[in-house]
């Protein structure tokens, strides 16, 4: 697919997963930012969590919102 970076794989199909609540620790960067972006782009609810809530911040601007049914909250 061409949202997807050169060389990586499809770890779920949409069928499966869409709709599904995914909580992500370590969500602002890296591999849990990863895994965050690909949950959200199979319609997965996301629930992201970080130690730095500046990080954790600029991570969930970056991810797309479900349909517009998005929230995003700092506890």
């Amino acid at each position: 697919m061409a949202d997807r970076p050169p060389g990586s794989a499809r770890f779920f199909r949409s069928d499966d997963i869409a709709g599904e609540v995914a909580l992500v620790t370590g969500g602002s960067r890296g591999l849990g930012l990863a895994l965050a972006r690909e949950l959200a782009r199979h319609s997965c609810r996301l629930l992201i969590c970080a130690r730095d809530g500046d990080e954790l911040a600029r991570a969930a601007d970056d991810l797309p919102l479900a349909r517009g049914r998005g929230h995003r909250r700092r506890l």
